[in-house]
């Protein structure tokens, strides 16, 4: 798992930063260069372990992608498959 991803989507560079609060509940947070400013918002699961936007006044582009940020962080939170030396 890495604490730190780049992607980009649509054309923007997105930075998602891992952060781990003191009760082990990770939430991601992610910052963007968009319309000429920086926008930071976060990213948490919720009870049946889907990633969703916790910020409720973001720009429609970002709650559009909100299916590919969470098939990302999905991707980073899953633990390694184990290795198979036969």
């Amino acid at each position: 798992m890495k604490e730190f991803l780049a992607r980009t989507f649509r054309g923007y560079h997105f930075e998602f930063t891992r952060v781990l609060s003191s009760s082990f509940d990770p939430w991601y947070h992610i910052l963007v260069h968009l319309a000429e400013k920086d926008i930071k918002f976060r990213m948490h699961s919720n009870k049946s372990g889907d990633w969703k936007i916790t910020e409720g006044r973001l720009p429609a582009l970002l709650y559009s992608l909100e299916p590919e940020f969470a098939e990302l962080i999905q991707l980073n939170e899953k633990p390694p498959a184990p290795s198979r030396t036969h």
